[in-house]
């Protein structure tokens, strides 16, 4: 019995040193497990904050274009408004070098260049080839005024200084005396004369203004009784129509009631019956008498 317990205790021992061993064991293996979880881990968030912060850079980026695309409108419109503007004002300065001359008549052999050189020069009293060296191109040019009323069409003369259509025009309008004026449609005129403005749109009126104005004009003075008197002869005349028509309203009324009273008296002596009257009495129908 002695023998046989320090038996058994040697072999509890040996398995609690077994025991305890495999406790150790599989307790490092635990531990080296974590250690590669962890090592795994940190390497997978190392990544992961790498791709956050390339993330972040992309997203830092697109703003910034994003605010660079916000800015290029700004300065497409600013680019445009100012290109509108240059393109106006060069449609300005050009239009003030353009000269529009109206009711040439057109042919169709014409040389447009010397017509136009001819008329121009003339009135500046300067040669046409020096009239010419200032004019850039002569075209014809048909507009809806001149298709509606069948006029010929418009002559644009595109000079090369503003400078020589301001000398044409200051001396068509010393030719026309300083007289600016406007067509009246259908049929008129309206112009300022010694600072005040006159609308003619009757023969009357353009008579009488002649007649006021004829020294100024340059006109022969024509006598005001002559106009006078052809106005009191229409007069006369329309006075005269209308008595004549009074008149002869009168007689035929007159006329018709003598044959009525001449019906009635030869009906009551040839034993005739006259004819029936509708007679009225207040608050009574109408009956036959």
């Amino acid at each position: 019995m002695a023998q046989t317990q320090p038996s058994q205790t040697n072999q509890v021992l040996n398995m609690l040193s077994q025991l305890s061993m495999s406790q150790a064991k599989l307790i490092s293996d635990q531990n080296s497990a974590f250690s590669n979880i962890r090592a795994k881990m940190r390497e997978g968030f190392a990544k992961f904050d790498a791709r956050m912060d390339s993330f972040c850079g992309m997203l830092q980026a697109l703003e910034d274009n994003m605010g660079v695309m916000d800015y290029r409108p700004e300065e497409v419109e600013s680019t445009m408004e100012s290109t509108s503007r240059q393109v106006l004002m060069q449609e300005v300065e050009s239009s003030s070098k353009i000269l529009r001359i109206q009711g040439l008549t057109f042919d169709k052999d014409e040389n447009i260049y010397n017509l136009v050189g001819e008329c121009l020069s003339s009135l500046l009293e300067i040669p046409v080839e020096e009239l010419l060296r200032e004019v850039d191109v002569i075209y014809r040019q048909h507009t809806a005024y001149t298709r509606r009323n069948k006029h010929p069409p418009e002559v644009i003369v595109k000079l090369v200084r503003r400078y020589t259509r301001d000398c044409i025009l200051k001396a068509i309008c010393d030719k026309e005396h300083d007289i600016r004026y406007k067509w009246i449609y259908p049929e008129g005129l309206t112009f300022q004369w010694e600072g005040k403005i006159q609308k003619i749109d009757s023969y009357k009126k353009a008579g009488i203004f002649t007649e006021k104005n004829a020294e100024k004009l340059g006109f022969s003075p024509t006598s005001p009784s002559s106009s006078t008197s052809e106005g009191e002869d229409q007069s006369d005349n329309q006075t005269v129509t209308r008595r004549s028509t009074k008149d002869d309203s009168q007689s035929h009324q007159a006329s018709k009631q003598g044959t009525s009273k001449n019906d009635q008296e030869t009906g009551a002596v040839g034993g005739a019956r006259p004819k029936r009257q509708l007679r009225s009495k207040p608050g009574r129908k109408h009956h036959w008498k």
